[in-house]
């Protein structure tokens, strides 16, 4: 008889354990993709000449969301990579507007598809 309550009791325990809420603990910080993954790229190639107040501006993420100062409009428009003066200039492919970053090594495929897998998930901050 205790060993089926002990089995009973073990197999409730499981049960109730599975079913519990496995999402993250809310005050655990967890960094977004913009924040590992693509700020770091910007601020290591592109910051040094776009880190002002005027024109381009890419030292945070509202700053390149707010920023407009090229001839090309909006820095970047969330979901569509492949029209984003961003990317653009990065790819070389803007037109009259000299790839990015002006006198240094382009950057790499790798790089460049991290931003472009950013831009075409919605640029967002999260």
């Amino acid at each position: 008889m205790n060993r089926k309550i002990t089995v009973i009791s073990l197999s409730a325990l499981f049960i109730f354990a599975s079913c519990a809420d496995n999402t993250t603990d809310p005050n655990v910080s967890e960094e977004s993709f913009f924040a590992t993954e693509v700020q770091p790229i910007l601020t290591t190639h592109c910051v040094s000449c776009h880190g002002g107040t005027n024109g381009v501006t890419l030292s945070s993420y509202a700053s390149i969301m707010s920023s407009t100062g090229s001839d090309l409009g909006k820095t970047v428009i969330a979901g569509d990579a492949d029209n984003s003066p961003l990317v653009q200039v990065l790819e070389g492919t803007a037109n009259g507007i000299v790839r990015m970053p002006q006198g240094g090594a382009a950057l790499s495929e790798s790089q460049i598809n991290s931003i472009r897998a950013w831009i075409n998930d919605g640029a967002k901050n999260e």
